[in-house]
């Protein structure tokens, strides 16, 4: 609900989500809006980012090299480490949740007649993303630089437990039903 407010009295050009235990590098917005500002094509850019446990602070690695996506997408290179993708995101997106909402700038545009759904507990990220995709039309261009941090939490709805994975599993078809 938090979110949907923000959308609805959001006055910008662009749109960032930040969860308050998450981080953005310094550069992150302006690596975005000017990728966004130079590239017409593009509605929604999204990077990689690192993963470190908030509880014991230990580097994970990055958020890329553990998913097959982005780096199966068919995508155009655009020059300076960015890609257009031309593959059908919607689908890309249901097959495996590979982006986070803290590594997404957006064009506020395009977000006019999307919102979160707020019956859902698990995979906001990715019912938003398909929603900007199916609903909002959105081009989603990436790189594979890293502009942010996401802190894993051992008990999070996103952990790799085996329930968790369920449910969100679960989630995701009930919503993925309700938009075919």
């Amino acid at each position: 609900g938090a979110r949907n407010t923000g959308l609805d009295h959001a006055t910008g050009n662009f749109i960032a989500f930040l969860d308050a235990d998450d981080l953005w590098y310094p550069d992150h917005l302006q690596k975005g809006i000017d990728f966004l500002l130079n590239h017409a094509e593009a509605d929604v850019v999204f990077y990689n980012f690192d993963i470190v446990e908030l509880e014991t602070n230990q580097d994970m690695g990055d958020w890329y090299s553990i998913k097959r996506y982005p780096k199966q997408l068919d995508s155009r290179e655009l020059g300076s480490g960015y890609y257009l993708v031309e593959s059908d995101m919607a689908n890309a997106l249901i097959e495996e949740s590979f982006l986070h909402l803290q590594a997404m700038i957006i064009r506020s545009q395009t977000t006019a007649e999307v919102r979160f759904n707020e019956e859902i507990l698990r995979s906001g990220d990715r019912d938003y993303a398909v929603s900007l995709v199916i609903k909002g039309n959105a081009k989603f261009a990436y790189s594979t630089e890293k502009t942010s941090v996401w802190h894993r939490h051992a008990q999070s709805l996103t952990s790799n437990r085996a329930d968790n994975f369920l449910n969100m599993s679960l989630d995701q078809d009930s919503t993925m039903r309700k938009k075919a």
